[in-house]
């Protein structure tokens, strides 16, 4: 410990450029005191080493057991890293702060002039490294084993755009710190200086200016913006302006279907839950979807648009949305859902039709599923059965019979007399808390015949609609 110390003295002595003489007086001690301290004859008293740590910012420990000048070294190269480091988080820090309190027009024309700049400066690096790839590719392959030289080629490859990619990287942050940051960090230190009291009248203007409190136009009148920039920058614009006019069309369309289903949702007042789900929703949509109505309209007339209005508009319509939701899902749980095919909402009809070499029996959407049944006669017999809605409330049974590239089409159809019926019909019954099923699609499809009738009426089928 003596030999550190001893040693931590003469260098520090020296250091300072002072002399055992001059130490002494700074210490109040006697010249032959510090001589002996630096031979180690003697020891200093614990109040001397704490003023000379005091005195020349030194750790205890490190002058008494270590190398002050190394512990130095390196506490400046910490100093030098944390303060890179530092400058990094401050860059961040500062751009993120400047890009969100820029005016959209400054916000396009940054990040146009970003792109800007990595296309130019990835262009050259390409062509660069084109260049200097051919020419050391001729080196490498005369240099290098073969079979390194895919090896060897990729690493050096890599390295050079590795250091490309820093490079631009490097020049795209110095960019912003002059263009940029530069003119922001003076209009926040004169935003500093005019919150506090001063008598000088001469401050610097700063060669920005802002359109509100809080938005910041950039550019320095001294520091013209790329030209060819603004003529992207109103392309975007008005290329932007013209999509959303056309996104526009189909909220305010969506507005006034949602204006309509609100009307029309009062038809199932008598479904509890469900009627207050349904209104709760389409309320809260009509506000969304007007919300987003004015929030385009605003950016194509060039209004101002509060966007944290909007964020929270939003936000509520949705929670709404949300609880409607859950009101209808309350409500459908006292429903008797009958989904799947119920003999009692059908009814079985049946059709007699002549035998013909070229007959084929369909009906509407069940091209797959006919059922054929062998039994002594010698007309076709066709069964099926259909949805009592489509017969009782609104739908005639039709039996088409038409010629089809030489086949004789037997089709087994619905026609609409009153859709209005259909409808009265689904509102009562969602009112009185059952959904049925109302497919329109012919059940049990059954043809009889036979055995060779039924054959050849299978080989038509075949013939016509699989080949």
């Amino acid at each position: 410990m003596k030999n550190n110390f001893t040693n931590n003295l003469k260098k520090l002595r020296k250091d300072k450029n002072l002399s055992q003489e001059q130490l002494a007086d700074i210490l109040g001690v006697s010249r032959q005191s510090i001589s002996k301290w630096e031979t180690g004859d003697a020891y200093p008293e614990m109040e001397k080493i704490i003023f000379l740590c005091k005195e020349y910012d030194l750790n205890v420990n490190d002058l008494l057991n270590g190398d002050i000048y190394e512990t130095k070294q390196n506490n400046e190269a910490f100093k030098e890293m944390y303060k890179a480091i530092d400058k990094t988080v401050n860059f961040f820090v500062d751009s993120f702060s400047l890009f969100f309190k820029m005016t959209f027009k400054s916000k396009i024309i940054f990040i146009l002039e970003i792109i800007f700049l990595f296309l130019v400066l990835g262009t050259i690096f390409f062509i660069a490294g084109e260049i200097l790839g051919q020419i050391s590719s001729s080196l490498l392959y005369s240099l290098v084993p073969h079979s390194l030289y895919s090896v060897v080629s990729n690493i050096f490859s890599f390295l050079f755009y590795f250091v490309a990619s820093i490079l631009s990287l490097a020049i795209v942050i110095k960019m912003v710190k002059i263009r940029y940051l530069k003119y922001y960090n003076k209009e926040v230190e004169l935003e500093n200086t005019s919150n506090e009291p001063s008598n000088n009248e001469n401050i610097e203007k700063v060669p920005l200016n802002k359109t509100n409190k809080n938005k910041i136009v950039l550019r320095d009148p001294q520091d013209s913006s790329f030209k060819i920039l603004n003529i992207f920058y109103r392309i975007i614009i008005i290329s932007l302006k013209m999509f959303l006019f056309f996104v526009l069309i189909p909220f305010i369309f969506l507005l006034i279907l949602l204006a309509f289903t609100l009307i029309a949702s009062f038809l199932l007042y008598k479904t509890g839950f469900l009627f207050l789900g349904l209104i709760v929703s389409i309320l809260s949509t009509m506000s969304l979807t007007i919300t987003f109505i004015l929030l385009i309209a605003n950016f194509l007339f060039d209004r101002k648009n509060n966007y944290k209005l909007f964020i929270y508009t939003s936000l509520v319509n949705l929670v709404i949305v949300g609880l409607g939701i859950g009101f209808i899902f309350i409500g459908s749980l006292s429903f008797n859902f009958i989904n799947k095919y119920d003999k009692n909402y059908f009814t079985t009809h049946e059709e007699l039709v002549e035998m013909d070499n070229k007959l084929i029996v369909i009906g509407m959407n069940v091209y797959n599923s006919i059922e054929y049944v062998v039994e002594d006669r010698d007309n076709i017999k066709i069964t099926y059965d259909i949805n009592n809605i489509f017969i009782n409330d609104g739908y005639n049974l039709s039996t088409e019979n038409y010629v089809e590239e030489g086949y004789k089409v037997v089709y087994i159809s619905f026609q609409s007399d009153n859709y209005f019926k259909i409808i009265k019909k689904i509102l009562t019954d969602i009112n009185n808390k059952k959904i049925i099923n109302y497919s329109d699609e012919v059940y049990n499809l059954k043809v009889y015949g036979s055995k060779e009738n039924i054959k050849k009426i299978k080989e038509n089928f075949n013939k016509r609609y699989d080949n």
